[in-house]
Parts: structure tokens; sequence; C-alpha cells
């Protein structure tokens, strides 16, 4: 629990630091749009490399 906490912040802060730094118009969210391109990427990485059921539960609810 206390991974899946750190795992959360991490992801948190990681998302307020793309949000920040990509200059977005008005018209179309680019920094929403890349973290969740990203995000489902890495979802998909996680699944497809067969990991353990604990280690996955906790990468998969940090971010």
């Amino acid at each position: 629990m206390i991974f899946a906490g750190l795992g959360a912040a991490l992801g948190a802060a990681l998302r307020y630091f793309l949000t920040v730094n990509i200059k977005t118009n008005h018209l179309w969210p680019r920094a929403t749009f890349l973290i969740n391109m990203t995000g489902a990427f890495c979802l998909g990485l996680i699944f497809a490399l067969g990991l353990d059921k604990n280690i996955r539960v906790v990468l998969v609810k940090s971010f």
C-alpha cells in the first residue's frame, strides 16, 4: 500500500510537470493527450512484459 501511494505521488508530480511545461493552445490540450497516450503505452507494456501479478497491481494503480 505504501508503494502504491508513492507511485501515485510520483505520477501526480509527473502529470503536473508535463502540464506546466508543455505549451498548449486553448483549442486542443496537447499535454492531456500526451499524458493519456503515455499512460496507455505504459499499461500495454506492463501487461505485455508478463510481470508478476503483485508488481502489475502496484504499477497499474500507481500511474
